[in-house]
């Protein structure tokens, strides 16, 4: 049929001496035939990571049945886009809809990652490699959000990893928590950046270090977790039994004897676990 839209069809077909009948129920879509560029954007360079700007772009979409409508600007964004911010280098746009496309060549500009998340509080320490951000004392969520720098056209998002989003006019005044995820996005809402931030010893995640720490840390020890900023004291990358006596001081634990029996306890076993590993 060349009817469009919705239309009911009915099927019958014999078997056995028997006629089975079915009715269904289909849509008729009219087919794109053609997709032409009428209008180029006004902006075909990109900083990193900025989204697709459709401002100037119009196209022009013909049909199989003759209808012929244009979209523009932001219109433009109701069709399949293809452009990934975060390509440095020339790339096309490409805008698609029934099988037809176009593109526009344009170009995304690199940036060095201090221009992209940098921060300005000696309490934090980021490292681009890692992507993960160490406090060396507790702070506020508003502490941790104005510390760092990002792009004007970047947004700070905060978030747990379940994915669910802080609300910093909330939460502002709160302690912050270790294991968060702290993203520069943009205003697609694409992660340009994102780092995990950590406070140093804080193995219970309750934004502050202290002695219900230490049982966390030194279970990571016994199951030979990596170094990471919450078991690492002295940052040199390696997690060592001298990192978890350094933690157990720190937390002021009873001196007499030099370490609690919890924690004795823990690097006996520590010490044992080592030694049946060189066997």
């Amino acid at each position: 049929s060349s009817r469009l839209g919705q239309q009911t069809v009915t099927i019958s077909y014999k078997t056995g001496g028997e006629t089975i009948t079915g009715t269904y129920t289909v849509t008729v879509a009219d087919k794109v035939t053609q997709l032409e560029l009428l209008g180029a954007p006004a902006i075909k360079e990109y900083k990193y990571g900025e989204p697709a700007n459709f401002i100037g772009l119009e196209v022009r979409i013909t049909y199989a049945s003759g209808k012929v409508e244009t979209k523009k600007n932001n219109e433009i964004a109701t069709l399949t886009i293809t452009f990934n911010p975060l390509l440095a280098g020339a790339q096309d746009i490409v805008i698609a809809t029934g099988g037809q496309s176009v593109s526009v060549r344009v170009t995304v500009y690199s940036a060095k990652e201090e221009a992209l998340f940098s921060v300005t509080n000696e309490s934090l320490q980021a490292d681009s490699a890692k992507r993960t951000l160490t406090l060396s004392a507790p702070m506020t969520f508003n502490e941790v959000y104005q510390s760092i720098k990002i792009p004007s056209y970047l947004t700070l998002r905060m978030r747990n990893g379940a994915g669910e989003v802080y609300d910093i006019s909330v939460v502002g005044e709160d302690v912050f928590l270790s294991g968060i995820f702290i993203d520069a996005v943009n205003a697609a809402g694409l992660a340009v950046r994102s780092y995990r931030a950590y406070l140093r010893g804080d193995a219970n995640g309750d934004g502050q270090f202290d002695t219900s720490d230490i049982e966390g840390i030194a279970r990571q020890y016994l199951d030979g977790y990596a170094a990471s900023p919450v078991n690492d004291y002295d940052g040199d990358a390696a997690f060592t039994l001298t990192d978890l006596i350094k933690w157990v001081r720190e937390a002021n634990l009873p001196q007499d004897p030099p370490l609690n029996a919890m924690a004795r306890a823990f690097i006996s076993d520590g010490k044992a676990k080592k030694e049946d590993g060189d066997e």
